[in-house]
Protein backbone atom coordinates (compact mmCIF):
# COMPACT_ATOMS: atom_id res chain seq x y z
CA UNK A 1 0.00 0.00 0.00
CA UNK A 2 2.76 2.39 0.96
CA UNK A 3 4.63 1.94 -2.33
CA UNK A 4 1.54 2.72 -4.39
CA UNK A 5 -0.12 5.34 -2.21
CA UNK A 6 -1.19 7.57 -5.14
CA UNK A 7 -3.00 4.70 -6.92
CA UNK A 8 -6.64 4.43 -5.84
CA UNK A 9 -7.13 1.00 -7.42
CA UNK A 10 -4.21 -0.43 -5.44
CA UNK A 11 -5.46 1.14 -2.21
CA UNK A 12 -8.96 -0.30 -2.74
CA UNK A 13 -7.59 -3.79 -3.40
CA UNK A 14 -5.25 -3.56 -0.40
CA UNK A 15 -8.04 -2.37 1.90
CA UNK A 16 -10.23 -5.25 0.72
CA UNK A 17 -7.39 -7.60 1.63
CA UNK A 18 -7.03 -5.96 5.05
CA UNK A 19 -10.77 -6.28 5.70
CA UNK A 20 -10.56 -9.99 4.88
CA UNK A 21 -7.39 -10.34 6.95
CA UNK A 22 -8.99 -8.54 9.91
CA UNK A 23 -11.49 -11.37 10.27
CA UNK A 24 -8.72 -13.95 10.86
CA UNK A 25 -8.08 -15.37 14.31
CA UNK A 26 -4.54 -13.96 14.45
CA UNK A 27 -5.45 -10.46 13.20
CA UNK A 28 -5.09 -8.76 16.58
CA UNK A 29 -1.60 -10.16 17.20
CA UNK A 30 -0.42 -9.53 13.65
CA UNK A 31 -1.80 -5.98 13.64
CA UNK A 32 0.30 -5.10 16.67
CA UNK A 33 3.42 -6.52 14.97
CA UNK A 34 3.03 -4.47 11.78
CA UNK A 35 2.45 -0.88 10.74
CA UNK A 36 -0.94 -1.66 9.22
CA UNK A 37 -2.73 1.06 11.22
CA UNK A 38 -0.33 3.75 10.04
CA UNK A 39 -0.57 2.59 6.43
CA UNK A 40 -4.38 2.49 6.39
CA UNK A 41 -4.51 5.95 7.98
CA UNK A 42 -2.12 7.32 5.33
CA UNK A 43 -4.30 5.88 2.58
CA UNK A 44 -7.45 7.38 4.08
CA UNK A 45 -5.87 10.82 4.47
CA UNK A 46 -4.34 10.79 0.97
CA UNK A 47 -7.66 9.77 -0.62
CA UNK A 48 -10.12 11.36 1.78
CA UNK A 49 -12.54 12.25 -1.02
CA UNK A 50 -12.63 8.70 -2.41
CA UNK A 51 -15.77 7.02 -1.08
CA UNK A 52 -14.39 3.53 -1.74
CA UNK A 53 -11.30 4.15 0.35
CA UNK A 54 -13.01 5.99 3.19
CA UNK A 55 -15.67 3.29 3.57
CA UNK A 56 -13.14 0.44 3.47
CA UNK A 57 -10.69 2.20 5.79
CA UNK A 58 -13.40 2.83 8.37
CA UNK A 59 -14.54 -0.78 8.12
CA UNK A 60 -11.03 -2.17 8.51
CA UNK A 61 -10.36 0.08 11.49
CA UNK A 62 -13.71 -0.74 13.11
CA UNK A 63 -13.00 -4.46 12.95
CA UNK A 64 -9.39 -4.13 14.10
CA UNK A 65 -10.26 -1.72 16.94
CA UNK A 66 -12.82 -4.18 18.28
CA UNK A 67 -10.07 -6.76 19.01
CA UNK A 68 -7.83 -4.91 21.45
CA UNK A 69 -7.63 -1.67 23.34
CA UNK A 70 -4.04 -1.17 22.12
CA UNK A 71 -5.17 -1.25 18.50
CA UNK A 72 -7.95 1.27 19.19
CA UNK A 73 -5.42 3.56 20.89
CA UNK A 74 -3.03 3.23 17.95
CA UNK A 75 -5.84 4.20 15.58
CA UNK A 76 -6.71 7.25 17.70
CA UNK A 77 -3.07 8.34 17.72
CA UNK A 78 -3.26 8.71 13.93
CA UNK A 79 -6.08 11.27 14.46
CA UNK A 80 -8.07 9.58 11.72
CA UNK A 81 -11.19 9.93 13.88
CA UNK A 82 -10.98 13.72 13.50
CA UNK A 83 -10.54 13.40 9.76
CA UNK A 84 -13.61 11.15 9.61
CA UNK A 85 -15.65 13.57 11.73
CA UNK A 86 -14.65 16.45 9.44
CA UNK A 87 -15.82 14.49 6.38
CA UNK A 88 -19.07 13.20 7.93
CA UNK A 89 -21.30 16.07 6.65
CA UNK A 90 -20.04 15.57 3.08
CA UNK A 91 -21.74 12.18 3.05
CA UNK A 92 -25.17 13.27 4.31
CA UNK A 93 -26.80 11.70 1.25
CA UNK A 94 -24.76 8.51 1.55
CA UNK A 95 -25.94 6.84 4.75
CA UNK A 96 -23.91 3.67 4.23
CA UNK A 97 -20.66 5.64 4.35
CA UNK A 98 -21.85 7.62 7.36
CA UNK A 99 -22.87 4.39 9.05
CA UNK A 100 -19.39 2.93 8.57
CA UNK A 101 -17.89 6.12 9.99
CA UNK A 102 -20.12 5.74 13.05
CA UNK A 103 -19.16 2.09 13.45
CA UNK A 104 -15.52 3.12 13.52
CA UNK A 105 -16.20 5.67 16.26
CA UNK A 106 -18.28 3.11 18.13
CA UNK A 107 -15.42 0.60 18.01
CA UNK A 108 -13.04 3.25 19.35
CA UNK A 109 -15.42 4.08 22.20
CA UNK A 110 -15.64 0.52 23.50
CA UNK A 111 -12.31 0.45 25.34
CA UNK A 112 -11.62 2.47 28.52
CA UNK A 113 -8.33 4.03 27.41
CA UNK A 114 -9.43 4.92 23.88
CA UNK A 115 -12.75 6.16 25.28
CA UNK A 116 -10.84 8.56 27.58
CA UNK A 117 -8.64 9.70 24.71
CA UNK A 118 -11.67 10.53 22.56
CA UNK A 119 -13.26 12.20 25.58
CA UNK A 120 -10.40 14.70 25.57
CA UNK A 121 -10.91 15.88 22.00
CA UNK A 122 -13.46 18.71 21.68
CA UNK A 123 -14.21 17.78 18.07
CA UNK A 124 -15.32 14.29 19.07
CA UNK A 125 -17.35 15.52 22.04
CA UNK A 126 -19.15 18.10 19.90
CA UNK A 127 -19.79 15.52 17.19
CA UNK A 128 -21.36 13.05 19.62
CA UNK A 129 -23.50 15.82 21.10
CA UNK A 130 -24.67 16.76 17.60
CA UNK A 131 -25.54 13.13 16.80
CA UNK A 132 -27.61 12.80 19.94
CA UNK A 133 -29.32 16.12 19.26
CA UNK A 134 -30.15 15.10 15.66
CA UNK A 135 -31.40 11.73 16.83
CA UNK A 136 -33.69 13.38 19.39
CA UNK A 137 -34.96 15.85 16.77
CA UNK A 138 -35.73 13.01 14.35
CA UNK A 139 -37.50 11.11 17.10
CA UNK A 140 -39.65 14.15 17.87
CA UNK A 141 -40.50 14.54 14.18
CA UNK A 142 -41.48 10.88 14.07
CA UNK A 143 -43.70 11.22 17.13
CA UNK A 144 -45.34 14.32 15.64
CA UNK A 145 -46.02 12.51 12.36
CA UNK A 146 -47.48 9.54 14.22
CA UNK A 147 -49.74 11.75 16.36
CA UNK A 148 -51.08 13.35 13.19
CA UNK A 149 -51.90 9.99 11.65
CA UNK A 150 -48.68 9.78 9.64
CA UNK A 151 -46.42 6.86 8.99
CA UNK A 152 -44.80 4.97 11.82
CA UNK A 153 -41.57 4.89 9.80
CA UNK A 154 -38.56 7.10 10.20
CA UNK A 155 -39.13 10.74 9.28
CA UNK A 156 -36.54 12.19 6.94
CA UNK A 157 -36.14 15.70 5.64
CA UNK A 158 -33.61 17.42 3.42
CA UNK A 159 -31.69 18.91 6.36
CA UNK A 160 -31.44 15.76 8.41
CA UNK A 161 -31.03 12.23 7.20
CA UNK A 162 -31.57 9.82 10.04
CA UNK A 163 -29.15 7.00 9.48
CA UNK A 164 -29.11 3.65 11.21
CA UNK A 165 -27.08 3.89 14.38
CA UNK A 166 -26.35 0.82 16.45
CA UNK A 167 -27.91 0.82 19.88
CA UNK A 168 -24.48 0.31 21.46
CA UNK A 169 -23.21 3.45 19.73
CA UNK A 170 -26.13 5.51 20.98
CA UNK A 171 -25.73 4.09 24.47
CA UNK A 172 -21.98 4.75 24.53
CA UNK A 173 -22.51 8.20 23.03
CA UNK A 174 -25.12 9.03 25.61
CA UNK A 175 -22.84 7.89 28.43
CA UNK A 176 -20.00 9.82 26.85
CA UNK A 177 -21.95 13.08 27.04
CA UNK A 178 -23.30 12.33 30.51
CA UNK A 179 -19.85 11.64 31.88
CA UNK A 180 -18.57 14.78 30.25
CA UNK A 181 -21.26 16.65 32.13
CA UNK A 182 -22.01 19.28 29.52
Amino acid sequence: MDNYLPRVDVQVAALDAIINFSRNADAAKTTMETDIVEIVAKSMVKHIDEDKILWRGCMAFAVLASYQQEIAVEIILTNIHETVIDRFPKYKNQPLIQQQMLWLLSALLQWPRSYRMLHKTPKTVNFVKLLIEKSEEAHQLQLTAQSQGGSAGVVLNSEMVLIPITSSFLFLSYLYVLILGT
